[in-house]
């Protein structure tokens, strides 16, 4: 097994924030989780080096110490997990045959590994997490140890998502994962000169909540109002969250010659 990836970090581990104040970098963090996992604390170490995969979710190096970590600490999820998101930002890395094998170690310890596969992921942007691994795209597999793993996904705007998923040798597990779209709202409100006119939003009768107009989800709308003996108004109006967008129309009568 190699030793700890240090390399990474050597250079930078002076770095200090303007004022000279010294601080917490996520390169200074990832150099104390190196030497704590030198000094044997082995538990400590990966921690630390999961604070670091937080802050950097994409440095490779981080991944590869956590599933060395997690091997040493006897952890086949953790340690599979972690030899995979490497492969997933390293492919044709440096390691990435020392990675390969340390999973199938892992999984030879596990005893009954399956797959799961993250499919669909909505909207694309999403972060999706697999039992505490930042993962990168759609359709990706991952070989687990058999049981429940928690995925979740997050990004602005949308509520999050969390399921338990059983992973099982039969056939793989298949996680969609899609997010809803927070809703916001905001307001139309249609102030006509003939009070009696008929005023629709997208072919429904306007329902204003009295002087407040009516609450609508952001979006774009298709304003109508009409009135016997007049010319239709119509226009699409934009609905932007938390405002109240008034329409003012003055209708023309039919003997109103049109420019």
């Amino acid at each position: 097994m190699k030793p700890w990836k240090l390399a990474f970090c050597l250079a930078l581990v002076a770095l200090l924030l303007p004022g000279g104040a010294s601080a917490e970098t996520p390169e200074q963090l990832f150099d104390h989780a190196v030497r704590r996992a030198q000094r044997g604390s082995l538990t400590a170490a990966l921690e630390q080096f999961r604070e670091v995969q937080r802050l950097r979710p994409t440095w490779s190096d981080v991944p590869f110490n956590i599933g060395m970590l997690a091997e040493r600490l006897g952890d086949p999820t953790t340690c599979m997990l972690g030899y995979q998101r490497y492969l997933q930002l390293e492919p044709g890395g440096a390691d990435a045959a020392e990675a390969r094998n340390g999973v199938d170690r892992c999984a030879s310890r596990a005893g009954t590994v399956g797959t799961l596969r993250i499919s669909n992921v909505t909207p694309s942007d999403a972060q999706v997490i697999v039992a505490g691994f930042p993962v990168s795209g759609s359709n990706v597999e991952f070989r687990l140890p058999a049981g429940a793993h928690r995925v979740t996904g997050t990004a602005p705007d949308h509520e999050p998502f969390a399921e338990q998923v059983l992973v099982d040798a039969a056939r793989p597990a298949v996680v969609v994962v899609r997010l809803q779209e927070i809703p916001y709202y905001g307001a139309i409100r249609v102030i006509v000169d003939r009070p009696d006119a008929e005023v629709t939003i997208d072919g429904r009768p306007y329902t204003p909540d009295g002087d407040a107009g009516q609450t609508m989800r952001t979006g774009r709308y298709l304003v109508v109002v009409r009135k016997p003996g007049h010319h239709m108004w119509q226009r699409y109006i934009t609905v932007e969250r938390d405002d109240v967008e008034d329409v003012h129309v003055r209708l023309l009568t039919d003997d109103f010659i049109l420019p």
